[in-house]
């Protein structure tokens, strides 16, 4: 008796991939910083547009594979023009072993009205079972 076993391997490989952008599609850097683009997922996509970092703006970088295209915008924004307000007192008191909660901060870029609040840092912290205890609890602008 002879058995014979062929095994066939078909390996299927989508020429078609979807275009899609490495990092995000939306990006804020400061005024006279390096922008490092992160590209896309396919190497021989071309690109247009440029950054111009001396200069506060909005700026897109249009990537082309093929017949798809993507874009990625990029804010510029001067430092000097970000504006951040505490969203409640500075001094906050909080009863013995109770939850401290901060209340957050809003920042904006007063020149062009971008909200950033979402690239605040908080460090610090509250032991609230500790009487009369003072605490600095900082949010920085990153």
């Amino acid at each position: 008796m002879i058995i014979c076993i062929v095994v066939v391997c078909f390996i299927f490989i989508n020429k078609n991939k979807a275009l899609t952008l490495n990092g995000d599609e939306e990006v804020i850097i400061n005024l006279n910083e390096e922008y490092i683009d992160e590209g896309v997922n396919q190497a021989g996509a071309q690109i247009s547009g440029n950054v111009d970092t001396s200069i506060p703006g909005d700026y897109t970088i249009t990537y082309t594979y093929k017949d798809k295209s993507i874009s990625r915008m990029i804010h510029v924004v001067d430092e000097s023009s970000v504006v951040m307000n505490l969203n409640d007192s500075s001094d906050t008191y909080v009863k013995l072993n109770e939850t401290y909660i901060d209340s957050g901060c809003h920042v904006i870029d007063k020149t062009d009205g971008y909200n950033l609040t979402d690239q605040v840092e908080i460090s610090g912290s509250v032991d609230t079972s500790q009487v009369g205890g003072l605490y600095d609890y900082l949010f920085h602008h990153i």
